[in-house]
């Protein structure tokens, strides 16, 4: 791809994304078109991007800020609410999708290897397209959501397992049992890492200038989304638990104020032409950055020193509460 394609693909996915949110609808069918048009389908006339290492890359790097910022909605509390969800949901989830998918693969191959394969592919939800979905008609913050993370969950270590037994042509239990060891080990240290060290690390970023702060919150991202994929999962897992360790961090609140400074009130990347702006404010300053809550901090000084100059002057006296003054 060069960078002459990758311009025409930004144009043409801008175009069909205004175009969509102009007619009221959600931006995923229009970037599926132009996968399309764009992509090495017939006709060919069209067909201007061909499969290389730069398109996969970029296609992961999508998928990874993507759910980044959906584990930025879920704080470590808001986990836990979802917890009730995931046996119950995730369950069902399997036992309804999963048996469809291995009836599927039944009659397509027969009682195989292949029809189990075919039978994870239907089974297991696309990441991208759930959390665009939720991000266009701007539900990431509803009750409902919940329980869509906690589906997505039980998913991912479902099918982490089943990779791991595929890998082995479907022989080898102790690796399968050892790769979905290692997804529930990368799940539970997230959130650990969440609840431990969210306010050392808010301090840091905090404290970190501000190009800095973003190549942090950057490498974090891409670190923890590479090591799921070593660990045989999804990188969009990786994003996911990435967004939910910063989630109390400076890095939500300062994603937040995007939109909050432009009189918005929705969550980040809600709107369908503008999903990732978000990004790009965590390298500028915003009404919630450590540079505004100084400046607030040193404008109430005034105040408290005016407070301490009256109760000296007149001792004895208790000094008067902001309401009653």
């Amino acid at each position: 791809m060069t960078l002459a394609q990758l311009a025409l693909t930004v144009l043409l996915l801008g175009a069909l994304g205004v175009g969509a949110n102009w007619a009221g609808i959600s931006a995923i069918p229009a970037y599926l078109l132009a996968g399309i048009l764009l992509g090495p389908n017939k006709p060919h006339l069209t067909s201007l991007i061909q499969p290389s290492e730069v398109t996969e890359f970029v296609a992961e790097l999508g998928l990874v800020f993507l759910l980044f910022f959906l584990g930025l909605e879920f704080s470590l509390e808001r986990l836990r609410r979802t917890g009730r969800h995931v046996g119950l949901g995730g369950t069902v989830d399997l036992v309804v999708n999963g048996a469809i998918g291995l009836l599927v693969g039944i009659v397509a191959f027969g009682v195989s290897f292949g029809a189990l394969v075919l039978a994870a592919a239907i089974y297991v939800s696309s990441s991208a397209i759930t959390v665009k979905g939720l991000i266009d008609f701007r539900r990431l913050a509803d009750d409902e959501t919940d329980l869509i993370l906690a589906i997505l969950l039980f998913e991912d270590l479902a099918i982490a397992f089943v990779l791991g037994f595929a890998a082995t042509g479907g022989g080898s239990a102790g690796g399968t049992l050892g790769t979905f060891v290692k997804a529930f080990a990368f799940i539970a240290a997230s959130l650990a890492a969440s609840h431990w060290i969210a306010k050392p690390l808010d301090r840091l970023l905090d404290w970190l200038p501000r190009e800095f702060f973003l190549l942090f919150t950057f490498a974090l991202l891409v670190g923890m989304a590479a090591l799921a994929k070593e660990l045989g999962m999804s990188e969009a897992i990786g994003a996911l638990m990435a967004g939910v360790v910063l989630s109390e961090t400076s890095v939500r609140r300062r994603s937040r104020s995007g939109s909050s400074a432009s009189g918005i009130s929705s969550p980040p990347c809600s709107s369908s032409s503008s999903d990732c702006r978000s990004t790009w404010e965590l390298s500028v300053g915003s009404p919630g950055s450590s540079s505004s809550r100084s400046r607030s901090r040193s404008s109430a000084r005034p105040s408290r020193v005016t407070s301490r100059v009256s109760s000296a002057a007149s001792p004895g006296v208790r000094a008067s509460t902001p309401a009653q003054r």
